[in-house]
């Protein structure tokens, strides 16, 4: 009798053109003067496991002190602009010019060092930096920065006298105009004269820094002629003295941080991309900045202020923005504190320090770090390293590549300024990129093709999926690194990257032995010498399984195709159903539990119900499993042959 045909069935496998006044000066120290036997080495260094740059430089000359500026230029750029080198070791000074036109408002406080103080609240800013509140002793400044207040009219009277020491040299780090509502009058009251203007311009091109608070310069009026003069420094266009036909006014009290770096970090951690920080109601006044903007007007389509809310705009060759409330450029920078009219929030008080801190951008030392440059790359798209199966386990380990990290190039160069001789010697330039490195990956899976992970890490590149997963399913993957940078999502169905199994091992039946008939029907027997092994891995969802088996009838094999008739082929239960290794569900059931015909039709030996049988099973039967009956009366001599069927079929 030849038992060896099985058959399987498997159903489950950003040009900007500005006028620039003529009594500013091209932005550096001043004019360069050749010195041959000088040398100003520079050497950078990317901490790319905390995200930040490393300068030291070197200059062969000890005849005189040196100040020194150093300056960046991003990737994709021409332009250079020079960066903070303000350390939490330097305490810096900052000249307050408030405004007093139309203000009666009058506030008292002490300093963390003693002062005491009633002067209009239009000068808060050393009280917000410089008074102790319950986040630190020395105010928000942190005892690292030293305001003094001096009114705008004093101001204009003798700009020189506030601004310079007795030699000629600088007494402050940084300027802040402000902050008061329309800078205290839209008219000559809150504008600065036009000597102080000068002075400030050369303040500004000696490395010092310039801050603008709220309507010091507005594009709604042209009040304030000689501040609005100073607009290039700022790369800030304005509604009515640029032409520039259709700004409207963004308002809100919230603002939302758009890139992170030395602002965003020193010397309060204010929030990384995308933080939500509460100030007091502020307001654009029909301005476009063109300069870097690190936070914008959060939900200004819901601000109370119903007349100002947007929308956001640029101008007809789709550059700069209304949408913002803090612009740096270089050395000089515009904020939008002060339309509260003196109130300001935590938020906004550590805004200001660190803008203060940020716009300090000269240094006797020979180093700095710069943290404004960070790798601002997102990786690669997430491809896979190896996969490996579980056997025992029944998982299969999927390795993603974890060098797929893109990295951020910066320039830079260093001048130095002769503090006795007005020399300026410039060092090399130097290209780094700094790469982050991967922090890790965000996944998830489900029965979509096209799904976003929420970009928050839950992987470090090895994933491990179990055979239960859907096969049809989706793997959505995204890479993400130390700077917080995410990549696209890479998207891979589960069949595609797992080896997905629906098989069957069928047995082997011993041959029957020589039959010898009788006067009667007898019942002969033989065993199966190996066991039925299924694997059903990653199965669809929705799916069980069924083992089926049929036999043809018993024919002779001398061509005359005689049959004994059907039912003549029986087949036991199953005696044993054993996992191997971990599986999913319950057990697999017998389909039959009395001896019954296969050469009758199709019987089910076993079956899963879907979410059950998961994994791998061996399959076995008692000894003397397979039987045939022989009758005299309808049996004839000869060799007899049948077809044992074994199909293993996905089904519900």
């Amino acid at each position: 009798m030849d038992v060896n045909k099985k058959k399987r069935s498997f159903k489950g496998k950003l040009i900007l053109l500005m006028l620039i006044p003529v009594y500013l000066f091209a932005l550096g120290f001043g004019k360069e003067t050749k010195a041959n036997a000088l040398s100003l080495t520079l050497t950078v260094t990317p901490v790319s496991n905390e995200n930040y740059v490393q300068l030291k430089w070197n200059l062969n000359d000890n005849s005189q002190p040196y100040t020194y500026r150093v300056y960046q230029k991003k990737e994709g750029s021409n332009q250079y602009q020079s960066i903070s080198t303000a350390d939490l070791k330097r305490q810096i000074k900052v000249l307050n010019v408030y405004p007093t036109a139309n203000i009666n408002q009058w506030i008292s406080y002490t300093t963390w060092n003693g002062t005491n103080r009633t002067i209009l609240k239009s000068a808060s800013a050393e009280m917000w930096m410089e008074q102790p509140n319950s986040e630190n002793a020395k105010g928000y400044g942190m005892g690292l920065i030293d305001v003094e207040p001096v009114s705008l009219e004093a101001f204009n009277s003798n700009p020189s006298a506030y601004l310079k020491n007795n030699d000629g040299s600088w007494k402050y780090d940084v300027i802040y105009f402000g902050a008061w509502d329309q800078n205290g009058s839209t008219d000559n009251r809150g504008d600065i004269s036009s000597t102080a203007r000068d002075i400030v311009a050369n303040f500004m091109n000696s490395g010092r820094g310039i801050l603008f608070g709220h309507d010091v310069v507005i594009g709604s009026v042209t009040g304030h002629p000689n501040f609005e003069s100073l607009r290039n420094i700022i790369k800030v266009k304005l509604l009515i003295q640029d032409n520039l036909g259709y700004v409207p006014t963004l308002s809100s009290n919230k603002v939302q941080i758009v890139k992170e770096g030395l602002l965003t970090d020193y010397p309060w951690n204010i929030g990384s991309m995308g933080t939500v920080l509460n100030i007091p109601l502020t307001h654009s006044t029909s301005q476009l900045a063109y300069g870097e903007i690190w936070m914008k007007f959060y939900d200004y389509q819901n601000s109370p202020e119903g007349n100002w809310r947007g929308p956001e705009v640029s101008d007809s060759s789709g550059n700069g923005t209304n949408n913002f409330y803090l612009t740096t450029i270089n050395n000089a920078a515009m904020i939008q504190t002060g339309h509260s009219n003196g109130e300001a929030t935590p938020d906004e008080q550590k805004i200001l320090a660190n803008t203060l801190f940020y716009l300090s951008q000269l240094t006797r030392d020979t180093q700095a770090i710069d943290r404004s440059a960070t790798d601002v790359k997102a990786p690669s798209k997430p491809t896979i390293n190896t996969t490996k199966f579980d056997n025992t386990t029944k998982t299969t380990t999927i390795q993603f590549n974890t060098n797929n990290d893109n990295g951020s190039s910066y320039t830079y160069k260093v001048e130095a300024k002769g503090e006795n001789s007005g020399q300026i010697i410039s060092s090399n330039e130097v290209t780094i990129t700094l790469t982050s490195g991967i922090k890790g990956f965000s996944y998830v899976i489900d029965n979509s093709p096209s799904t976003i992970p929420n970009g928050m890490v839950n992987s470090n590149g090895t994933i491990n999926i179990p055979v239960n997963t859907n096969q049809n399913a989706y793997l959505h993957i995204q890479a993400i690194d130390q700077a917080g940078n995410v990549s696209e999502t890479a998207h891979y169905q589960i069949k595609n990257i797992v080896d997905e199994k629906f098989e069957l091992n069928i047995p082997t039946p011993n041959n029957f032995s020589p039959i010898t008939l009788k006067e009667q029907a007898t019942e002969y027997k033989t065993s199966f010498n190996s066991t039925i092994n299924i694997k059903n891995l990653y199965p669809v969802t929705g799916q069980g399984w069924r083992l089926d088996v049929s036999a043809t009838r018993l024919t002779l094999s001398d061509g005359s195709n005689y049959q004994l008739p059907k039912s003549s082929l029986f087949i036991e239960p199953l005696s044993n159903i054993r996992a191997v290794g971990s599986t999913y569900g319950s057990l697999p059931t017998k389909g039959i539990t009395t001896k019954t015909a296969i050469d009758n039709g199709k019987i089910t030996l076993a079956r899963a119900t879907p979410g059950n049988g998961i994994g791998e099973y061996t399959l076995s039967f008692p000894n003397q499993a397979l039987s045939v009956i022989i009758d005299p009366t309808t049996a004839k001599t000869g060799n007899y042959q049948t077809v044992i069927t074994w199909e293993l079929v996905s089904a519900p």
